[in-house]
């Protein structure tokens, strides 16, 4: 190969490399979306470079979770006594997580509340396997309920996750909480699980507990030396310690 096609090659793969480090090593650029609807926030759209699938698959999954928003609003008076706000706990390397905190009050006997939480790899646009990702130990079964897509959260089943999830959970002088975590039969025990950069962790929450005991499912944060103590994969931890050094979250909240 002469000078000319040596520089050529090179040039080629430095022009890949680059493209491999957009694609997961660096943090992306977000902008906000049109809301739902008055008070119902959107989910941010990364600002895509051309070509860019694993992004432009990310961005087609977060408009399908506004869309899937438009089918609740005939249950709560086309929007009327519901608001959701957005949060962006990490946005790079590696992956995105993106929370909504719904609060509403559409009649019936109480005002509810609901945490939709999803994240994805930014290097192939889907969520993460999360059972390559938590110590083999732990068991994982992970995937949204039946019949949901790429729009919709991920859980997770394990014993471990969910004894880690209760222990960090457990408060003095909350019994009936306390109790209901340690054993929660007959509960959905499925949990949430996210990247939090601004907190410098992973959170857990029981997303899936329903009203009269929602308030014992709130998210809880691990912290970084618990979750290298117990094997959780290095790549994740390393990008999160990075996104937290670095300021990759949304610092309103």
């Amino acid at each position: 190969m002469g000078i000319g096609g040596r520089s050529a090659a090179l040039a080629l793969v430095g022009f890949v490399v680059a493209a491999l480090a957009h694609a997961g090593d660096e943090p992306v650029r977000l902008q906000e979306a049109r809301p739902v609807a008055p008070g119902i926030a959107a989910f941010p759209r990364i600002v895509a470079r051309k070509g860019d699938t694993a992004a432009t698959r990310i961005d087609r999954a977060l408009e399908g979770a506004d869309a899937s928003v438009d089918g609740l609003a005939s249950d709560c008076n086309h929007y009327k006594g519901w608001k959701r706000s957005i949060d962006v706990p990490m946005r790079g390397p590696r992956y995105l997580s993106v929370i909504a905190r719904d609060d509403w009050y559409c009649g019936g006997a109480y005002p509810d509340t609901a945490t939709v939480a999803l994240v994805y790899g930014l290097s192939t646009g889907k969520p993460p396997d999360w059972a390559a990702l938590l110590p083999k130990d732990f068991a994982v079964k992970a995937g949204p309920s039946p019949g949901g897509g790429v729009s919709d959260p991920v859980l997770v089943a394990s014993a471990k996750l969910w004894d880690l999830f209760a222990k960090t959970s457990e408060a003095p002088g909350d019994d009936e909480c306390n109790k209901i975590r340690r054993d929660p039969e007959g509960l959905d025990s499925r949990l949430s699980v996210w990247p939090d950069a601004r907190k410098g962790g992973i959170d857990l929450a029981a997303t899936e507990f329903p009203h009269v005991v929602r308030a014992c499912g709130l998210p809880v944060t691990i912290p970084m030396a618990e979750l290298r103590k117990l094997g959780f994969e290095a790549t994740l931890l390393d990008a999160i310690d990075e996104a937290h050094a670095k300021g990759w979250y949304d610092k309103r909240k």
